[in-house]
């Protein structure tokens, strides 16, 4: 595999007596599912307004955890990053082997808006699904083999969360937890043996294998802003293939695999199915910059909210440059 096919898109499967798989996805603006408009427009509240701080012109929840917004716009963006993720994998959920002719427990950490836990729980009513995360954003309109999404910090005690999971999902994780080694020791603690993880993330330093892209690209000169923003704050969102499944050997996982996935900033490719999941990255990656960027560069490399405005701008516009032949991975 290059070291160019590495960089973007990533499923990392592993097993050790667990399997674990690691990916990351995009998806194009068409149109959304019945499922996708219920979470669209019935979310839980998020939790008492003194909780939550108003900043950049949007609203965030826990920000000394999670660095994004939590408000309507920004849950959007989850649930079309999940269209995304499903189009860029041929519409499956995920790649573990699972025996789905079975009662399965499922765990889905950081759910965001239960979107994929959603689905997972409606496609195969004979199994169970938990959804944990740091913020109550999801939907009321859960399947009736879905238990109620639990308000839970991941890096805290997971005492209450059980044993015996046959099946644990991660997804774009990065940058909301402090020490991925610690997690992956969780996670097989948790894990029923024989069971898998499966954790997927996109690799936001863009790539272009055909020199399209200017080499001191607005985009470049963002991902590189980001990811340095994010290490200083102690959450790295670096993807680092070699380091991520280390730490999962060490962990105790064994039959690491890794599938990297494409994630084309725009819809230049030839091929239709590329065609697809560029317009759903890009959709995604336009419409969250804003999110991904504003707390990050603004408290963490001191840049003004008008830079950030101005860099995210830049960005955008070369994007939606289709002489770019710009892609991230996952």
């Amino acid at each position: 595999m290059s070291d160019s096919q590495n960089r973007y898109t990533r499923l990392f499967l592993f097993q050790c007596e667990f399997f674990v798989s690691f990916t990351i996805t995009q998806a194009t603006p068409t149109s959304l599912t019945s499922s996708h408009s219920a979470l669209f427009t019935d979310r839980q509240p998020t939790r008492k307004l003194c909780d939550m701080s108003y900043c950049y012109g949007r609203w965030y929840g826990k920000k000394d955890k999670y660095r994004l917004p939590i408000d309507e716009e920004e849950t959007d963006r989850l649930d079309i990053f999940h269209k995304f993720f499903r189009v860029a994998r041929h519409g499956r959920l995920f790649s573990a082997s699972l025996d789905m002719t079975e009662p399965l427990q499922v765990l889905d950490l950081g759910t965001g808006t239960g979107i994929w836990a959603t689905q997972l729980a409606d496609e195969y009513p004979h199994i169970s699904v938990q959804g944990l995360d740091l913020h109550m954003i999801q939907s009321r309109m859960i399947p009736s083999n879905m238990k109620p999404p639990k308000l839970f910090d991941l890096e805290d005690s997971w005492d209450a969360i059980g044993l015996g999971w046959d099946f644990i999902h991660a997804r774009t994780l990065f940058g909301s937890i402090e020490s991925w080694p610690d997690m992956y020791q969780k996670m097989i603690t948790h894990l029923k043996p024989g069971g898998y993880i499966e954790h997927i993330e996109i690799d936001w330093d863009p790539q272009c294998d055909d020199r399209s892209l200017p080499p001191n690209s607005s985009l470049s000169q963002w991902a590189k802003k980001l990811l340095d923003a994010m290490d200083r704050y102690g959450r790295p969102m670096k993807v680092d293939s070699k380091e991520t499944q280390r730490q999962l050997g060490v962990a105790g996982f064994t039959n690491i695999s890794e599938t990297v996935i494409k994630a084309y900033c725009n819809d230049w490719p030839e091929d239709s199915h590329d065609k697809e999941v560029g317009n759903w990255f890009n959709f995604g990656f336009s419409i969250g910059l804003a999110a991904l960027s504003y707390a990050a560069m603004v408290e963490t490399l001191r840049m003004s909210k008008e830079e950030v405005e101005s860099l995210c701008n830049e960005v955008k516009s070369e994007i939606c440059t289709r002489s770019y032949h710009a892609y991230c991975t996952m």
